[in-house]
């Protein structure tokens, strides 16, 4: 039987990281760009020390306490965000909305049902007035905001009317902690003669809530990914793991 062996192997590596639910046959999907993707071990160690004459260590024991993986995930797709968040997602289909009924403050922002709104006309409740876009207030993706200097007047009845696109809806916190499949589909770019290729898979993650999200900065913005690699106690055989395996060429 033929054993690969290369001593040469310095390591820089990129690329793809896919995830699913753990035991199940759905698709692994990519999570996009990831950044410094890690993974790290702790052992317990216990030592007896040697009480003779010398001193030193008589005996040690050692045991994996735990496995982890973290990462910087850039990409705030629904998935993601979902995962990350621990949130229920769904998707609003594109539609149009007629004479939604709101109360205006002036100043003010009214949230609409749908966010991006179109084609807004917003009118007095009962209709009879039509308002001006631009004059009396204005379209944002958020809503619309009513322009304290436009003849809408604070606690005015108004109807809106409008089109939105499809968009996703992400319900943050409402869901348990998922354990999820892992897989890295690396290469090693400093391999320059082969840029031989890696593959990881994490059997079991189970991953913690996004601690820290900046919603605005100088930079790209990025959701930290952490989580504790667990055991898989369906994975069985001398010689097996139950934690991940590598593959590599």
């Amino acid at each position: 039987m033929a054993t690969t062996t290369k001593t040469f192997r310095p390591y820089k590596g990129r690329g793809n990281v896919y995830a699913r639910k753990a035991g199940t046959t759905d698709a692994l999907v990519e999570l996009g760009n990831v950044g410094e993707l890690s993974i790290a071990h702790e052992e317990d160690v216990q030592t007896l020390g040697d009480n003779r004459p010398g001193g030193g260590t008589y005996a040690e024991s050692r045991q994996i306490q735990s496995v982890s993986m973290s990462a910087t995930v850039y990409d705030w797709n629904r998935q993601n965000l979902s995962w990350l968040l621990r949130g229920a997602n769904t998707t609003v289909a594109s539609g149009t909305v007629t004479d939604e009924s709101h109360t205006a403050k002036a100043g003010g922002l009214l949230m609409l049902a749908a966010i991006e709104p179109d084609s807004v006309v917003v009118t007095s409740d009962p209709a009879g007035t039509t308002y001006v876009e631009g004059t009396d207030y204005e379209v944002r993706p958020e809503g619309i905001f009513i322009l304290a200097s436009g003849n809408i007047a604070d606690d005015t009845a108004l109807l809106v009317s409008y089109s939105n696109p499809e968009y996703d809806v992400i319900q943050a916190l409402t869901e348990s902690a998922q354990e999820l499949e892992v897989v890295f589909g690396g290469m090693n770019e400093a391999d320059a003669a082969d840029a031989t290729p890696q593959v990881i898979e994490f059997f079991k993650v189970q991953p913690a809530v996004a601690g820290e999200m900046a919603l605005i900065a100088d930079g790209f913005g990025g959701v930290p990914f952490s989580a504790t690699v667990a055991k898989d106690n369906s994975k069985t055989g001398s010689g097996i793991s139950k934690y991940y395996k590598i593959s590599q060429r």
